[in-house]
């Protein structure tokens, strides 16, 4: 009896810790998909209007030629 008791623990341990590490990752995931998607949307809503620093260094090098 003792020894059910043991793996029913052990395998009450391996869900949780399978749980926890799945809401890291979800957590995580969440985070980061919210920041790349406000920045796709920034990058493909750019119209051009306002130089970006890319824009000027790559407009300095094209007077340099």
């Amino acid at each position: 009896m003792q020894s059910w008791l043991d793996w029913i623990r052990i395998g009450v341990t391996v869900a949780t810790f399978i749980c926890f590490v799945a809401w890291i990752v979800w957590f995580l995931n969440k985070d980061n998909t919210a920041k790349y998607q406000a920045r796709a949307e920034m990058l493909l809503d750019d119209d051009d209007t306002t130089p970006v620093q890319i824009d000027e260094l790559n407009e300095q090098q094209r007077v340099k030629k």
